[in-house]
């Protein structure tokens, strides 16, 4: 993960709610968020939650017309603003995959946003070493996509 988050520039990055995020540390049987840092099953939703070199700003979408980007799991992710003015996010072809964003289309540097995030699901230890191989211009870089939407 370290090598994959190195070289953030431009990129959206999807964050799953604190609800779902303790749904998943009650499915896996997990006490805390720490609990699941060498976890595969939360690695990889990492990856499918991050969708590298598509930056989307949810207020430029227009009704009806969908934008996809590639997750670094590999999956198509598609955006969607739909006729109710809701964003809706689904993994292509993945049935049961959709979600509404909640938050979006706020900066914030990669460091910071990553730094808060990981270290409420992996714990500090393993984020500031995360969020310490990331370069300097990634650090620095404004991430988009977490606010409020609609």
């Amino acid at each position: 993960m370290q090598d994959l988050i190195r070289t953030f520039t431009k990129d959206t990055i999807l964050m799953p709610t604190d609800n779902a995020w303790f749904d998943a540390l009650y499915i896996l049987k997990a006490k805390i968020p720490g609990d699941l840092e060498d976890d595969p099953f939360v690695f990889n939703i990492t990856l499918l939650h991050i969708v590298p070199d598509v930056l989307i700003r949810t207020r430029e979408l227009t009704v009806g017309k969908a934008l996809t980007g590639q997750s670094l799991l590999g999956y198509e992710v598609q955006f969607l603003r739909t006729a109710d003015d809701r964003v809706q996010v689904s993994v292509v072809g993945v049935e049961g995959s959709t979600a509404f964003v909640l938050m979006s289309d706020r900066s914030y540097t990669a460091k910071a946003m990553m730094l808060t995030w990981l270290t409420s699901h992996v714990g500090a230890d393993v984020a500031a070493e995360m969020v310490s191989q990331l370069s300097a211009t990634a650090a620095g870089a404004p991430i988009a996509d977490v606010g409020n939407d609609k």
